[in-house]
């Protein structure tokens, strides 16, 4: 599957499927490409009994935030860098 993004020159990936926040980097950390890694963002969910978020990712910053969400009003960020 690396080789596969990486030959397509993939630098994020954003799933949900497990529900739970993830991040992970996958690739070559000296060097400055966009392409010479690929980062893998699992965004959480929105279902009411999972523990429903809003997943944001800063590039430039090299953070993902989620934001908890009740329903009516956002929570303080969990924050992790890449």
């Amino acid at each position: 599957a690396w080789e596969h993004l990486r030959s397509h020159r993939i630098a994020l990936h954003i799933s949900g499927h497990t529900h739970r926040e993830h991040v992970r980097w996958i690739g070559d950390n000296e060097v400055t490409s966009p392409y010479a890694g690929c980062l893998f963002v699992n965004a959480g969910t929105l279902h009411r009994g999972h523990g429903p978020c809003v997943c944001v990712v800063d590039t430039e910053a090299r953070i993902v935030a989620w934001h908890p969400y009740d329903g009516e009003r956002y929570g303080a960020p969990k924050v992790m860098g890449f």
